[in-house]
């Protein structure tokens, strides 16, 4: 099977039986574009299974892995994160799919005139699935002082804290104790 990045020639399958399978490895090191200042560090790996199916192509993507330059939600520091997906799966149609259950935005489909999958938008949108939203160095980070803006992690400051408690609710506690 042809591979050039992302994308796959899958016309040996075109008229393969029905439950033929092809296992390859994808390593590649072409970036997946993510928004929000998010950078793959080369390679993405995953294993790659292509089963033919009646209508269409059955694609199983097993232990997905990339690393990614990212910067933390609370010190504001770049460090890299290991993204691990062991798991997923789309299908891509030969011909164009109606019913009432069909999103056009989510249906994939096989490029007819070449026999070409590409699994560069599969990817990317499982990558922001599996992403965290609030992306942080170390589950024990302190953050950045609300009065100087030093990193807690790396330094103390003299500022005063406050006393307040991580309870947003701590005051209705209070009152409901009177």
């Amino acid at each position: 099977m042809k591979k050039n990045g992302y994308i796959f020639e899958v016309g040996e399958l075109v008229n393969a039986d029905h439950g033929t399978r092809i296992n390859v490895e994808l390593n590649e090191s072409d970036p997946v574009n993510l928004d929000g200042g998010i950078e793959l560090i080369p390679p993405l790996k995953a294993d790659v299974v292509f089963m033919k199916m009646d209508d269409a192509i059955h694609v199983n993507l097993e232990n997905i892995s990339a690393k990614f330059d990212v910067v933390c939600s609370k010190c504001i520091t770049k460090f890299k994160y290991l993204l691990k997906i062991p798991q997923a799966e789309r299908v891509y149609y030969f011909e164009k799919q109606f019913g009432e259950d069909m999103d056009d935005l989510d249906t994939f489909y096989v490029d007819k005139k070449k026999f070409l999958i590409d699994l560069k938008e599969f990817l990317r949108q499982e990558i922001i699935l599996h992403f965290p939203q609030v992306p942080v160095c170390l589950k024990s980070c302190k953050g950045l002082c609300s009065k100087c803006g030093k990193n807690l992690n790396k330094t103390k400051c003299g500022c005063v804290q406050e006393n307040i408690e991580n309870k947003p609710l701590a005051a209705l506690k209070k009152l409901y104790n009177k």
